[in-house]
């Protein structure tokens, strides 16, 4: 069951209510009260903290998990002839594990935190979450948007770590899913969809009423 939601007075309106000297609700749903509000956004901020956390374990198990199969690997035959042959790799991967893993794993999901935001926001404004994003399902939603804005920030990612894109990409995926998801839920409940569109139509609007309404005035002044 969808959660009634809270979205913002438009500024258009504001406007020409200030103009008129009133100020109403003007979207077709019920005022939600204050507690209600607060309520949405202490539950809101609640399952942020718990979508943060599973990315940050979910990324930590990825890394944690990398590096016992990586360790293994060296072990055998393939893995020290691998080694010979590919020392620099090797070098790459090594200097990797030897970092500070837990403060790794909260910049890469920070990074992924900082470009998932403004990207759910802009999604929500111009419609292009409700068209491209909605209708899509599971498979869908992680081939055209989990997969291209991982490999986005395995991009981003590169000039921290000196890992491949390719491993940076597998590192990312798991938390990129999670996080991108919820901020992209968290808009819809925020920001009414397709909002830039339907302000810059409600300028337009009240330019043209304007301009219908004073042209007759003018031209009786005129004459």
């Amino acid at each position: 069951m969808r959660i009634e939601q809270f979205s913002w007075l438009n500024v258009v309106e504001i406007l020409r209510d200030v103009i008129h000297g009133r100020l109403h609700w003007p979207l077709p749903i019920r005022r939600p009260s204050i507690s209600r509000l607060l309520s949405h956004l202490v539950w809101d901020v609640i399952g942020f903290l718990i979508v943060l956390i599973f990315a940050y374990v979910a990324c930590l198990g990825v890394i944690y998990s990398g590096k016992l199969l990586w360790t293994v690997y060296t072990q055998t035959f393939l893995g020290q002839e691998f080694i010979k042959g590919f020392s620099e790799e090797n070098l790459e991967i090594e200097q990797f594990y030897s970092l500070n893993l837990f403060w790794a794993c909260i910049e890469i999901n920070l990074v992924i935190l900082v470009f998932s935001i403004p990207l759910a926001v802009v999604c929500q404004c111009l419609f292009i979450k409700s068209i491209f994003y909605d209708s899509k399902g599971f498979i869908g939603k992680a081939v055209f948007w989990v997969i291209p804005f991982s490999a986005a920030i395995a991009l981003i990612l590169q000039r921290s770590y000196e890992l491949s894109w390719a491993k940076l990409l597998v590192i990312s995926a798991l938390p990129s899913s999670l996080i991108m998801s919820y901020c992209m839920e968290l808009a819809s409940r925020i920001i009414p969809d397709g909002l830039v569109p339907k302000t810059i139509y409600r300028i337009l609007f009240e330019i043209g009423q304007f301009v219908l309404k004073y042209l007759p005035m003018r031209r009786k002044e005129d004459r």
